[in-house]
């Protein structure tokens, strides 16, 4: 039977970049910069109909049934730059769905490029306001239970 662990849960509003969740994951003694994480993409719909991504980390260790999560703050899109490029595109967060990050912050898109410094371009609600309830077809729908404070979006 899996075992899920969410490391630093509190924190993950905090987190923009890949480099911020590899500060959590290396708090694991078997993370190591050979290691490798998965990244997940969870669709979250916002009650204004906007798709917005929850972005997690997924780090099997040795034993593996374990595995451990770290979240990044919720997003739509992302800005990084591409192997051997210096300059920074936007693209969709669904895109990093898939790929591969190592334990130096570099991360393969399941279709195949290579990406650095991986940035959110994010979409913050404090989780303690928020619930996600299933929506049509399925798809979680963010629901507000009070007037978010210092909502923000960049």
């Amino acid at each position: 039977m899996p075992i899920y662990h969410r490391l630093a849960q509190d924190d993950q509003g905090l987190r923009r970049t890949i480099a911020d969740a590899l500060v959590v994951l290396r708090t694991i003694p078997d993370f190591t910069d050979q290691s490798r994480a998965d990244i997940r993409v969870q669709l979250l719909k916002l009650t204004s109909g906007e798709l917005v991504g929850l972005i997690d980390l997924e780090f099997k260790g040795p034993l593996p049934q374990v595995t451990c999560i770290v979240s990044l703050a919720t997003s739509s899109r992302f800005r990084a730059k591409w192997q051997g490029s210096e300059e920074r595109h936007d693209r969709d967060v669904f895109k990093l769905d898939g790929a591969l990050v190592d334990g130096t912050g570099n991360v393969t898109l399941a279709d195949g490029p290579l990406l650095q410094s991986c940035r959110n371009r994010w979409r913050h609600l404090p989780p303690s306001k928020i619930s996600a309830t299933p929506g049509r077809r399925g798809t979680p729908t963010a629901r507000l239970k009070s007037k978010p404070s210092g909502a923000m979006a960049i």
